[in-house]
């Protein structure tokens, strides 16, 4: 089976890569947008080629014979500009593939639309900020395309994706390491929702064989790790000597406040959705607003003096609205051995080539 990666040297794109092509069977090819992203591919020995989305020749030609297309991108640039530009990259992409070849977009667990900083999942029919509101007319633009051009459309909401070539894993590494003791929000029999890359590359071939049928479904271990386990991955496999202590946030009455300070306290609430809901159809006022909020932003953090501590970590908790797909390796004895696995041959290729 051969398998092609937009956007392949993001984290998740060149993890994917990495196991795909020397843990599995399947031939895996990776499209990326400067010569520059190619030096991981070429120490590892993975195949990749420079892609032009507004070529349509050359990326008909560049899919030619790919049974899966996994799409691991995100455009940069002012939030207005995004969303056309996924529909632009999407269009080119699923016209172009081959005729039974499937489409899977890696979107993300935000997509249910939480408010930033709510440690709860759960769906909201209206999202709350401007990346779930992306992320989900994006996975119905590709619904709607793949219906289209006829073609089987897979959407994956990845759950915090953990690895020891994700950010996420050095993050948690660091901070473990520079504590005695890390207070973790929540109970320890909470669940998380984390997943790793041995598991999502499962599902992939999963999905490429014709075992699930096309649709959306959240990427998640399973069974989802609760937040004892996920810490205690980190503390044991990497020999962390930090205790664990669970609590629940308190919530206090909010202390008296000016006018002037309650209107930006307001604004700031519901910052997300006038960023989402208007800002985002107004290119110019976006530009203006935004600089001018984070000039007052850093004025009142100066003000207010330092934050009051928090917990070691953020973590979305609890079970999974939506579907999700079963049987992937991802139990804490079956991750943790493809960790390993995975970072020894990692290390070694390194080690080779730096003597």
């Amino acid at each position: 089976m051969r398998i092609g990666i937009i956007g392949a040297s993001s984290q998740v794109g060149s993890s994917i890569a990495l196991y795909l092509k020397h843990f599995t069977a399947e031939e895996v090819i990776c499209f990326i947008r400067s010569e520059y992203s190619g030096i991981f591919f070429e120490l590892f020995g993975i195949g990749y080629e420079r892609v032009d989305f507004t070529n349509v020749v050359e990326l008909q030609q560049k899919l030619t014979g790919l049974d899966v297309v996994i799409d691991c991108s995100y455009p940069s640039g002012q939030l207005y500009a995004i969303l056309p530009a996924i529909r632009n990259n999407f269009n080119a992409i699923i016209a172009a593939m081959p005729e039974k070849a499937v489409f899977i977009y890696m979107s993300s667990i935000m997509a249910f639309g939480m408010p930033p900083g709510e440690s709860r999942l759960k769906h909201y029919n209206l999202p709350r900020s401007s990346y779930a509101y992306i992320k989900r007319k994006a996975e119905k633009e590709m619904e709607q395309l793949c219906k289209k051009y006829e073609k089987k459309g897979f959407v994956f909401r990845l759950s915090q994706v953990h690895g020891f070539l994700q950010s996420v894993n050095s993050s948690f590494r660091e901070k473990l390491s520079s504590a005695s003791v890390a207070f973790i929000n929540g109970s320890p029999e909470d669940l998380t929702n984390t997943v790793f890359i041995n598991s999502v590359c499962e599902a992939i071939i999963k999905c490429a064989k014709g075992e699930v049928s096309p649709g959306l479904y959240t990427l998640v271990s399973q069974p989802q790790w609760t937040l004892e386990q996920l810490y205690s991955y980190y503390t044991v496999n990497y020999d962390i000597d930090c205790s664990l202590q669970y609590f629940k946030a308190e919530t206090r009455p909010a202390p008296k406040k000016s006018l002037i300070a309650g209107l930006f306290g307001t604004l700031k609430k519901f910052r997300p959705l006038l960023e989402t809901y208007v800002l985002m159809q107004s290119p110019k006022a976006s530009i203006i607003f935004k600089g001018r909020y984070r000039q007052s932003e850093v004025i009142r953090t100066v003000n207010n003096g330092a934050a009051a501590m928090q917990a070691i970590d953020f973590n979305l908790l609890g079970p999974v609205p939506f579907s999700t797909i079963s049987n992937i390796s991802s139990s804490v004895s079956e991750v943790t051995a493809f960790e390993k696995k995975l970072e020894t041959f990692y290390n070694k290729v390194i080690t080779d080539n730096w003597k």
